[in-house]
């Protein structure tokens, strides 16, 4: 089972390279995607394209810490879509990664949410640095009661990670599920104090 192959790459951004020309772009958020900082201020942490460190060219995509950062600081950059077309569903996100300077880690992760909470969700955690790009994937089902699906790159810390030749597929049930988490309601109530 094939299925449908949703394809999010920020090669799709080529019109941008167009305009500019080849820059490093500092800040620039592409549109559907948003910035997203914990526990620092906005200005903690950089999201951009370069286009002298790329997997596929023209660029690659980047977050990093560009301030002295609190405790349990983390920045990351994500989507979220409708998850009309992928409930009951084993969808896999694929990018490669690239570190530096990294002082805690970087990851990658995808989520189902409902109306209320998230549901499930899987997650990729990359070694502190790596000079090369790194592959990684997380693999889950979507709930059938998923309204959301979001994903994105998070850098816990001070450092930067490129993000390249990011992909969402589905996949048949032969793929392994590589979920850390799923949250499920109780039946009745436990560990009450």
């Amino acid at each position: 089972m094939r299925g449908k192959s949703v394809f999010v790459c920020f090669i799709l951004s080529l019109g941008f390279v167009m305009l500019y020309g080849n820059v490093t772009a500092k800040d620039v958020i592409l549109e559907g995607w948003f910035k997203l900082v914990d526990d620092a201020d906005q200005s903690a942490y950089e999201v951009g394209f370069d286009t002298k460190i790329f997997r596929s060219e023209p660029k690659s995509y980047y977050i990093k810490s560009v301030a002295s950062l609190p405790p349990k600081s983390k920045g990351q950059v994500y989507q979220g879509i409708q998850a009309d077309a992928y409930r009951g569903k084993r969808i896999r996100l694929s990018v490669f990664l690239r570190g530096e300077n990294i002082k805690d880690h970087g990851w990658v992760y995808l989520q189902a949410n409902d109306s209320e909470a998230i549901r499930g969700g899987a997650d990729h955690r990359m070694a502190k640095n790596s000079p090369d790009w790194i592959k990684c994937e997380v693999v889950m089902d979507v709930p059938q009661n998923s309204k959301t699906i979001s994903y994105g790159i998070a850098l816990n810390g001070e450092g930067q990670i490129w993000f390249d030749d990011l992909n969402l597929d589905v996949v048949g049930k032969d793929v392994s599920e590589t979920w850390l988490y799923r949250r499920e309601e109780a039946s009745k109530p436990s560990n009450l104090p």
